[in-house]
């Protein structure tokens, strides 16, 4: 009935795949062109929305421990 599709099998595809015509052209069909009027409008509606807040409030927990390490970021540290 059907062929089993094996790591081989994908490994070809993606090979001939990525870069190719079908690859840029399935994109573009699969995502709409952004204006600069779509930026303006997103810009306008996030801007200091609730999901702005919380998407601060999320990267600065993630990245908290990270940004604390910089010296820049981090508390003074003592110098001799």
């Amino acid at each position: 009935m059907y062929k089993k599709v094996t790591e081989a099998d994908i490994e070809e595809f993606e090979a001939n795949y990525r870069g190719s015509d079908s690859e840029k052209n399935d994109l573009i069909d699969l995502y709409n062109k952004v204006t600069e009027a779509d930026i303006e409008e997103f810009e306008a509606n996030y801007r200091g929305s609730d999901s702005e807040k919380n998407d601060l409030i999320d990267l600065y927990k993630k990245c908290r421990s990270v940004c604390l390490d910089w010296p820049v970021c981090g508390p003074k540290r003592k110098t001799k």
